[in-house]
């Protein structure tokens, strides 16, 4: 049974790890359709795959499902983790996700909620239930249309610190000719230009799949094209971390049997070049996972595959909207909308509150100042005796 208390006219009810997430499933698939704008972040499937695969402890992850009137109307996944700060024990609540891989999670809220009541049911609930006690909240590289964001965006009772980690794409489809039209000159030569070096080297073909036989292969070929390049050389790729490989079929699998999952890729010679992993929901493709062989870098195979895959979308499915879940420079050609992606912490009004969130703050600047990674600054800050190590 799980645990619930009454906040409001919201009811929480809280699950714990994959016996918890598989108990709400079913109605929190329900939920996600309801999302104004729903991405794969909004299902269930995206955190089993995390427990399954990449969690440090499953059991450490649990899921706030807030009910109005018995109706489900928004879940919160969070993931409880111990740090240490100047030797003080704190307890902080993360969304759960892989940071370095694939930093995407969210809440799920249906658009019919207000953000304010969903966030204070979460914040100040959550903070009442002891498997949820916190001294912090930490939503990591979160967009500023995610739900999580507008939703603890309008809280005044606790101290919000946030800090901006660049942007994210979405490019808008439309018919084909006219997204070429309204490229720059340059760009539209330069596509047409990677076309007719494709067209000579002949036997080439665009593919894309969805039925799960097919996923199952095209899966294996995205893992072995991805980390044929830099990726693989600086240890990145999904194929040196057997973790990561499975976490990537069995992503294929959940949501290649609700016919959710496509795996495009372009053929040279009878060999892949180039392969894209996309995830859909409602009217939105997420491009969650590229990659491509160098040895084919001259015919431009990532720019090429992307063009087939909006003019596929735009074409074949009611997909209106796909999300690039990055900000190259060179996916700028196709003027996305772009969306600011932050950092967002959240602390108690309490002297420890105060105390944390001035810290938090130093750290960002001693990143902006000397312009170190999260690591380096970190390093510091321990050398000076001002941040602990996590507990074991």
């Amino acid at each position: 049974m799980p645990t619930n208390i009454n906040q409001g006219a919201l009811r929480l009810e809280l699950y714990q790890g994959l016996a918890g997430l598989d108990a709400i499933a079913g109605a929190w698939r329900v939920l996600a359709g309801q999302c104004a704008q729903p991405t794969f972040s909004h299902y269930p499937e995206w955190y089993e795959c995390y427990l399954r695969c990449l969690a440090p402890d499953p059991d450490n992850v649990f899921f706030c499902l807030l009910r109005r009137d018995r109706v489900p109307v928004a879940v919160a996944p969070l993931e409880r983790r111990f740090t240490r700060t100047a030797g003080i024990l704190r307890r902080s609540l993360i969304l759960p996700q892989d940071e370095v891989h694939m930093p995407v999670a969210d809440f799920t809220i249906a658009s019919t909620e207000r953000m304010e009541a969903v966030a204070q049911a979460i914040l100040a609930g959550g903070a009442l239930l002891p498997e949820l006690h916190w001294d912090r909240m930490h939503l990591a590289r979160v967009s500023d249309n995610s739900c999580c964001i507008n939703a603890i965006r309008t809280q005044r009772d606790y101290i919000l610190v946030q800090r901006s980690l660049g942007f994210g794409d979405r490019v808008a489809l439309a018919p084909f000719d006219q997204m070429l039209h309204n490229l720059s000159k340059s760009a539209r030569n330069n596509l047409t230009l990677a076309h007719n070096r494709l067209a000579r080297v002949g036997n080439v073909r665009f593919c894309t799949v969805s039925d799960e036989a097919a996923l199952a292969k095209a899966v294996e070929e995205l893992i072995i094209v991805e980390g044929s390049g830099w990726k693989g050389r600086a240890g990145t790729a999904i194929q040196c971390d057997p973790r990561q490989c499975t976490y990537f079929r069995m992503l294929t699998a959940r949501f290649g049997v609700r016919r959710q999952c496509d795996i495009h890729t372009l053929y040279v010679h009878g060999r892949p070049a180039a392969v894209t992993f996309a995830i859909s929901a409602g009217n939105m493709t997420s491009l969650i996972k590229s990659g491509y062989d160098e040895t084919y870098a001259s015919l431009s195979p990532g720019n090429l595959l992307d063009a087939y895959v909006m003019q596929y979308y735009f074409e074949n499915t009611s997909v209106r909207v796909v999300d690039m879940l990055s900000d190259y420079a060179y996916l700028r050609m196709w003027k996305p909308t772009r969306h600011a992606v932050f950092n967002l912490s959240v602390f108690k009004r309490s002297l420890s509150g105060f105390l944390d969130s001035h810290g938090t703050r130093g750290l960002y600047a001693l990143q902006d100042i000397h312009g170190a990674t999260t690591h380096k600054a970190i390093n510091m800050l321990r050398r000076l005796d001002l941040f602990g190590r996590s507990p074991k």
